[in-house]
């Protein structure tokens, strides 16, 4: 990967095949499980976008457990944006399987 590549961001795409909680990691590479991501890429997010293509939550972010998860609704872009590149992972439920979701970060 190019350093060009890692300037411009990245993006995560995959099929959460039941219901449950699914961590994406961004900054961290490891080995994919059923319920957990990584992006492979050494770079964290200062902004990023989840789109689902059914409802579903937000639920956490850098190891915060948001009281009131934001709601995803479905086939529309939900985007968070911070200061600094500081997001370095996320907590995103499904509420129906075999959802797609899809993350792009900056």
């Amino acid at each position: 990967m190019s350093q060009f590549e890692i300037t411009e961001g990245d993006n995560i795409e995959f099929l959460a095949t039941s219901i449950g909680d699914y961590t994406i990691w961004l900054g961290m590479s490891g080995t994919d499980t059923a319920t957990t991501k990584y992006a492979n890429n050494p770079r964290s997010a200062a902004k990023f976008q989840i789109d689902m293509d059914k409802n579903g939550s937000l639920v956490s972010m850098n190891r915060i457990t948001f009281t009131n998860p934001r709601t995803i609704i479905a086939n529309k872009p939900h985007i968070e944006t911070r200061n600094t590149q500081a997001i370095t992972w996320v907590v995103v439920r499904t509420g129906t399987a075999n959802t797609q979701v899809k993350l792009r970060w900056f």
